[in-house]
């Protein structure tokens, strides 16, 4: 017989996509396929900025088909090359930036609360 492994007094964390899922995966029944993971949707603006020589994706982002939380920051850059017409706009290339992500902590005695947190991204593609 395998022990709970699991401690009482240990912190979890989740965000409100996967806990909305994992609902979501509860109320089906063995015989239907459980439910896909949400997938980022990004919203926003790509422009260039001449000195810097770079392009810039800014905007907000949100799992799709998910209300369980607002959409959150995220901004990404490409720095261009030698070569390379800054007013010729593309998704192309490797990005370097960041988002923000809402997340609910629970504490050992089972209190929660929502916080946020800033993730850095290198080599996006």
């Amino acid at each position: 017989r395998k022990k709970n492994t699991r401690k009482k007094n240990m912190a979890t964390t989740s965000t409100p996509a996967l806990v909305e899922e994992q609902q979501q995966q509860q109320k089906s029944t063995n015989s239907t396929p459980a439910a896909a993971q949400p997938l980022p949707l990004l919203k926003g603006t790509l422009s260039y900025h001449k000195e810097k020589k770079q392009h810039k994706f800014s905007g907000m982002w949100k799992y799709e088909n998910s209300n369980s939380f607002a959409p959150q920051r995220f901004e990404l850059v490409r720095n261009l090359g030698s070569g390379e017409e800054f007013t010729n706009l593309t998704t192309d290339g490797i990005f370097h930036g960041s988002f923000s992500v809402i997340f609910t902590h629970t504490n050992a005695k089972g209190k929660k609360k929502e916080k946020s947190t800033v993730i850095t991204e290198r080599d996006v593609h």
